[in-house]
């Protein structure tokens, strides 16, 4: 079975749509990318808090170094 992701972006954490969007592009992509090399796993990305105006690029870089430590 292939590696699944949840993931959680709540109005507290980004409350511009516009920002929830965009993270929840950014998760999906990184994820889309790492999936092969997970196994067989679940993922639960929960977004806690973010800055006024996110940095997508360090996000993703993150989430990254997150995934790889997993597999």
């Amino acid at each position: 079975m292939p590696a699944r992701l949840g993931m959680v972006v709540g109005r507290q954490a980004a409350p511009l749509s516009v920002t929830r969007s965009l993270v929840k592009r950014s998760i999906r992509e990184v994820f889309r990318r790492l999936r092969p090399q997970l196994g067989s796993i679940d993922v639960v990305v929960r977004v806690r808090q973010l800055e006024a105006k996110p940095d997508i690029p360090a996000l993703r870089n993150e989430l990254e170094r997150l995934l790889r430590e997993t597999s």
